[in-house]
């Protein structure tokens, strides 16, 4: 499994503009990535302007047609506008050991 945490900022009054954009990130990929079976954004609750991502990909491969996606890259396109890259953070994850188990409060 590959897994990363990314956090990134929304510019000053952009915040409504990079949740919208957020949202139909995560359509296409609940959509058409059967490989990712983790993508999910969150708010900051003290700072609503910073988002972090949580992703988990099958493999490599999968990682790989995530980013090489039609909706990564219109994402991309958009991101500059959207979200301040100097704050923008990338971790990648090694599991250790974890529980994942079916709940609809994450649905």
């Amino acid at each position: 499994m590959v897994t990363f945490v990314v956090n990134c900022k929304a510019r000053a009054g952009k915040e409504a503009e990079a949740e919208e954009a957020i949202r139909e990130l995560v359509a296409c990929v609940d959509r058409d990535e059967p490989g990712a079976p983790v993508y999910v954004f969150h708010r900051n609750i003290q700072d609503r302007s910073e988002m972090v991502l949580f992703e988990c990909y099958d493999d490599d491969a999968a990682f790989a047609r995530h980013n090489g996606s039609a909706h990564m890259a219109l994402f991309r396109s958009r991101f500059q506008d959207l979200f301040d890259p100097t704050t923008t953070q990338m971790w990648p994850l090694e599991r250790i050991e974890g529980v994942v188990r079916p709940s609809p409060a994450l649905v």
